[in-house]
């Protein structure tokens, strides 16, 4: 939690400083920029909010034990594929 609070909170302060300090000499330029950052922001935030679905499902197949179903397994090796696959997206912007 501490992770998604500090990284995309920072991330969009740091997109606003940009946007307030490059507005004046271009503000297409700035208003890019600031989209950008804001896509990676939100990129960054589903991606910690699928690494925390693992969390509710680890306890479920905790609870399961020895007759947990096979799509609980499946569940969170697809949770854990995103989380991982919108962790790189992020670092595309």
């Amino acid at each position: 939690m501490i992770d998604l609070c500090i990284t995309s909170v920072g991330v969009v302060v740091l997109a606003v400083l940009l946007y307030t300090a490059v507005k004046r000499q271009n503000p297409v330029l700035a208003l890019v920029a600031l989209g950008w950052w804001l896509a990676e922001a939100v990129t960054l935030a589903v991606s910690t909010i699928g690494a925390f679905l693992l969390i509710s499902l680890s306890g479920t197949y905790a609870e399961a034990g020895a007759s947990a179903s096979p799509d609980l397994l499946a569940l969170g090796e697809t949770f854990q594929r995103f989380d991982r696959q919108m962790w790189e997206i992020h670092m595309v912007f």
